[in-house]
Formats: C-alpha cells, sequence, structure tokens
C-alpha cells in the first residue's frame, strides 16, 4: 500500500529534529534516581549516533539552537563529558 510518502522524505526531518532536541536528551539521566557520569555520556553517545545519522540524512527539522552552533556546543558537551568520566573517582571493588 503505497501512502505516498517515502522513507528518504521523511527520515532528514526525523534524525534533524531528534539531534535538535540533543541537549533534553543529554540531560535525561536528571531525572533518575541515581544519575551518573557514565548514563550522560551514554545518552551523549546515542545523540551521536543520531548526529551521524543526520550527515548521512541532512534536511530541515527543528531545534533548539540554530547550526552549527548546536553541533559546535555538542561536541564540546561530548568532550565535557568525557573529561568528567576520567576524573571520576574510581570506586574500587576490593573492600577494606
Amino acid at each position: 500500500m503505497d501512502l505516498g510518502v517515502r522513507l528518504s522524505d521523511v527520515l532528514p526531518f526525523f534524525f534533524s529534529t531528534l539531534f535538535g532536541f540533543w541537549p533534553l536528551l543529554v540531560l535525561s539521566p536528571i531525572t533518575w534516581s541515581r544519575p551518573h557520569v557514565r548514563a550522560f555520556l551514554g545518552m551523549w553517545g546515542l545523540v551521536a549516533l543520531v548526529r551521524i545519522a543526520k550527515a548521512l540524512f541532512p534536511g530541515p527539522g527543528l531545534s533548539f539552537i540554530p547550526e552549527p552552533l548546536s553541533t559546535i556546543l555538542f561536541i564540546v558537551a561530548g568532550v565535557g563529558l568525557v573529561i568528567a568520566f576520567l576524573a571520576a573517582p574510581r570506586r574500587s571493588s576490593v573492600q577494606k
């Protein structure tokens, strides 16, 4: 059944809009009971995959922050999360 809508027309808008909401997605672990830097970094990684898909399917979409500033801030946030992850104290599995 043909609805007159091609996937190649929908995917660019979907990925661009989903990436446009990256600040909310990356900060979503704040709502969890015990967020950790790993959770923020994991969400950032998932959104990075969406950004790669957006590069493969370029097109218009909705966003809070205009491009290219959005992508620059996204990369800066990722670098900051990696630094925070590396600087976070490690819990030892050995009990004293």
